[in-house]
């Protein structure tokens, strides 16, 4: 802008030093002020549309940086959904693996606990049988004391018994044998 109006101040002193009178180099004069109008108003429109398309493209560059930055947001909005999701997935994996383990352990407890109860009934029974087995010894002891007792009771009175019966027997082997002779003499008689 200052060229132009440096360019206007020299074009006007340029006329006053010639000479007005001559109609030909007025028509030129006005041909070349007209020329210079032109141009004038040429270079102002092109200086407009150039401040436009610069205006025009600065919207651009600013819709463009705008868009950009919604874009980045939005970019930055679903990396942070898919790092919650990879958080909530990585949580929920691990929740996963905390109940398993948890059920294992309890799965083991139980089961140890079955085994504990099994072999503490089976020692139960093991012991209920071994003071069944005691009783009955106990019992069948006392049986046979009794019949230990009987028959060394039975052996007293077999003793006694045999010692009467062969006190009765010396007495009645002399019967007998007394008998005996009675009955060979008996026999005699009847024989021829």
């Amino acid at each position: 802008m200052k060229i132009l109006a440096i360019r206007d101040e020299n074009e006007k002193r340029l006329q006053a030093l010639i000479d007005p009178n001559d109609s030909k180099k007025k028509i030129q004069r006005q041909l070349h002020q007209r020329n210079v109008t032109l141009e004038q108003e040429s270079r102002k429109f092109r200086a407009e549309q150039a401040h436009e398309v610069y205006e025009q493209k600065k919207e651009k560059v600013c819709e463009v940086t705008v868009e950009k930055n919604l874009m980045r947001q939005e970019f930055l909005r679903l990396q942070r959904l898919e790092y919650e999701k990879k958080q909530q997935r990585h949580a929920m994996v691990r929740k996963q693996e905390e109940e398993a383990r948890f059920k294992r352990e309890q799965d083991k407890r139980d089961q140890e606990k079955r085994a504990l109860n099994y072999f503490s009934t089976k020692a139960e029974l093991e012991e209920a049988k071994a003071k069944r087995a005691e009783k009955l010894l106990r019992e069948l002891e006392r049986k046979e004391r009794e019949m230990i007792q009987r028959l060394r009771g039975a052996q007293e009175t077999q003793e006694s018994a045999l010692i009467e019966l062969e006190s009765a027997l010396v007495e009645n082997n002399e019967v007998e044998i007394f008998n005996d002779r009675k009955e060979k003499l008996k026999d005699n008689e009847e024989q021829p």
